[in-house]
């Protein structure tokens, strides 16, 4: 029994697609363990945050704390500009790369602290100004569910 060139070219494209359907379902399988280690992982290191609080204060660095409470005591909400947290944070004398970059890692830090304790991802926002698109502000998201926690952290920390 001879095969021809077709039948054999046949076979061989039919012998790659099975290969590559064995390849997708192999990474499709380690893409779904990934992501169950991560939510595993994710899920423990919002618990060991919980439990390194010490008493009844979860851990902030004093200028985390200093910029919390100052937002929070913004009326209804409106946010602090980059001036005004330039001046909380003693950031004014510095360039203004440094003075970005300060910020930056300030409120990282800060909105990781807060997404350990609420679970919403970015707690404190970057929101332009309605007057002027150029000036930022930064407030808290409105889907903050666990807001009482938050204030009493800040409070906790004065």
């Amino acid at each position: 029994m001879q095969f021809s060139e077709t039948t054999s070219l046949v076979m061989f494209f039919v012998l790659i697609f099975c290969l590559i359907v064995i390849y997708t379902l192999i990474n499709s399988k380690k893409t779904e363990e990934k992501e169950a280690t991560y939510l595993v992982n994710h899920s423990s290191i919002r618990q060991k945050y919980k439990m390194a609080r010490s008493g009844d204060q979860y851990i902030l660095d004093p200028h985390e704390a200093k910029l919390l409470r100052a937002i929070l005591n913004t009326p209804n909400n409106s946010g602090l500009d980059v001036k005004q947290i330039n001046e909380l944070l003693n950031l004014t004398k510095l360039s203004k790369e440094n003075q970005r970059q300060r910020r930056h890692i300030i409120l990282k830090e800060l909105n990781l602290k807060l997404y350990l304790i609420s679970g919403v991802r970015e707690t404190i926002t970057r929101v332009p100004s309605e007057s002027d698109k150029r000036v930022k502000y930064y407030s808290f998201v409105p889907e903050v569910p666990d807001f009482d926690t938050i204030k009493n952290l800040a409070l906790s920390h004065s």
